[in-house]
Order: C-alpha cells, then structure tokens, then sequence
C-alpha cells in the first residue's frame, strides 16, 4: 500500500531508516543527523521499526522544510514504553499513527508501509482495516491512492 499527498518532486536515491539513531545517541545527535542528511540532499526518511525516540527530533529536523521530504509509516507498528512492537489492533494503530504526526509535527506521512504479510488474504484483511484508518484522512485531501 502507498499512501501520497501529492507528488512534488524527486525522492533521493539514498534514504534514512531510523531503526538506529536512537540506539547509541541523544535526541540532540538524533536531530542533527536527520539535519545533515536533509542538507546533503537526502529527503526520504523510513520510520518503520524505530522505537519512538527519533520522530521529535526528525520532527524539529523538517521544521518548515516538510514539503521537500517524504515520511513512510509502517501500519502496524506499536510502541510500548517506546520500544517497538507489532499490533493488528485498528484502534491502537490509528492511537500510534495519530502521536507520530504529533511527534513529527505534521498532519500525513507521503507513504504507508504494510509489512509481514504472507497470504493474499492476509493483504486484503489487512488493506480493509488500512482503509478504515486512511479514509478520514483521505476526505480532508491528506492522502490519496490503493
């Protein structure tokens, strides 16, 4: 599933995953990573499986530059006293998504990422629930596109 707002321009080749960042560094260093790459050029940042650490500072990071980057969220993730996880559960994923653009300051990510899916089934459960948290949005012109 791709979720897009709207297609302003190139993605970098190169994107960050902040799996990482918060393991051996402060939100200080996590903030000016995030800051160098967006300078170097980089402008596609992975939010998938990092515990909740990096999402204010990346936030702080894009401050009045977040129409020339592109966020994915995993659907699904889930973060329990920050640490990463995994849920099915509709509400506390829209709970979990809601807080992400809290924490990053913005109101959409451009992609949403379904992973762990290993029955075509599976996908089509999984893209009726998406779409349940998706739509709101969808009508106030936030994301587009299945």
């Amino acid at each position: 599933m791709i979720l897009i707002r709207s297609w302003r321009g190139k993605i970098s080749v190169l994107g960050l995953e902040a799996n990482g960042l918060a393991e051996n560094s402060n939100t200080k260093e996590i903030q000016s990573t995030y800051e160098m790459a967006i300078e170097r050029g980089i402008n596609f940042f992975d939010l998938a499986g990092a515990n909740a650490e990096p999402f204010v500072p990346l936030g702080k990071a894009i401050k009045g530059k977040r129409d020339k980057v592109y966020l994915q969220v995993h659907f699904g993730a889930y973060y329990s006293d920050y640490k990463y996880g995994w849920t099915m559960d509709t509400k506390k994923i829209v709970k979990v998504v809601e807080q992400q653009f809290k924490a990053l300051d913005t109101d959409y990510a451009d992609f949403g990422f379904i992973q762990c899916i290993d029955q075509i089934a599976e996908l089509e459960s999984r893209k009726r629930r998406y779409t349940a948290i998706t739509a709101p949005r969808a009508r106030r012109g936030l994301i587009s596109g299945w």
